[in-house]
């Protein structure tokens, strides 16, 4: 299978059309893509880039050695795969607590889930 067709299975199980799914990824991710970008990665016409391939495995909760086909193990992440996430996620949460556009409300809502999760 493509990284096209995986990358269409993928957005299909979540049940959204290209510009849905565009739309909120480009909300979660911080991205511009298009729905035109959508299908061209799906018709095998384009790749992402290393930064967005990452990003789409978070998004789709699958490894981006199954993106690329080099696993056929979809939710199996490695040890160096679960380290990148963690950093990209980190680096995510202090770009969005550093937002001139995220209200103290929301940091604080943030911050308060966050620590309880850590404490559970």
């Amino acid at each position: 299978m493509t990284f096209g067709e995986k990358f269409k299975n993928l957005r299909l199980e979540k049940n959204l059309n290209q510009q849905e799914m565009v739309d909120e990824f480009n909300k979660l991710y911080g991205y511009t893509f298009t729905k035109s970008s959508i299908s061209q990665y799906e018709h095998d016409k384009r790749m992402p880039e290393i930064g967005a391939l990452k990003d789409f495995g978070l998004y789709f909760n699958v490894s981006v050695d199954y993106l690329l086909g080099k696993s056929n193990d979809r939710n199996k992440f490695t040890a160096n795969d679960k380290v990148e996430l963690a950093k990209d996620l980190l680096t995510f949460i202090n770009g969005y607590l550093n937002s001139d556009n995220t209200s103290k409300d929301i940091k604080d809502d943030l911050f308060d889930f966050l620590s309880k999760d850590y404490r559970d």
